[in-house]
C-alpha cells in the first residue's frame, strides 16, 4: 500500500473512528484501526465488538492495501507532525511514515505490524 493524503483529513478520519477502538487486554487488536484503499477510496475503520466505524477520507492512492494499527500510536504521531502532506506505505507488513518537512524529508516512522509466525500451529 501507498498513499498520500494531508495530515488533516488522515486526522480527521482517525477523529472520527477513535472512540470505537477498546483497551481489551484479552483482545489487543481492538484497539487497531484498519486502514484500507481500495477503489480509489482510503477508508479508515475501527471496532469494539458492539460498535464499528468506518470513515471515508480524501488522498492520492498509488497502491491499494490494507494494514491496521494501534490507534494511539497513530493518532500521538499524526497530531504531533509539522507537515501538512504525509506518505505512508507499507512493504512486507512495515509501515513507514514519511512528511516532507520532518527530519528533512527523511523517514520519521517505522512500524511493523503482524507477527510471523501463527500462534496456533505448533
Amino acid at each position: 500500500m501507498k498513499l498520500i493524503i494531508l495530515k488533516n483529513h488522515l486526522k480527521a478520519g482517525l477523529d472520527a473512528v477513535g472512540r470505537a477502538t477498546s483497551t481489551n487486554l484479552n483482545l489487543p487488536v481492538l484497539g487497531n484501526v484498519l486502514i484500507k484503499t481500495l477503489n480509489n477510496q482510503i477508508k479508515i475503520s475501527a471496532t469494539n465488538l458492539e460498535l464499528a466505524v468506518t470513515k471515508t477520507v480524501y488522498g492520492k492512492i498509488i497502491e491499494d492495501g490494507s494494514i491496521t494499527v494501534p490507534f494511539g500510536v497513530l493518532s500521538n504521531i499524526v497530531g504531533n507532525l509539522a507537515s501538512e502532506r504525509i506518505n505512508i506505505e507499507v512493504k512486507q507488513r512495515v509501515l513507514t511514515i514519511k512528511t516532507r518537512k520532518s527530519y528533512g524529508g527523511r523517514r520519521l516512522l517505522r512500524f511493523k505490524t503482524g507477527n510471523k509466525r501463527n500462534p496456533h500451529k505448533r
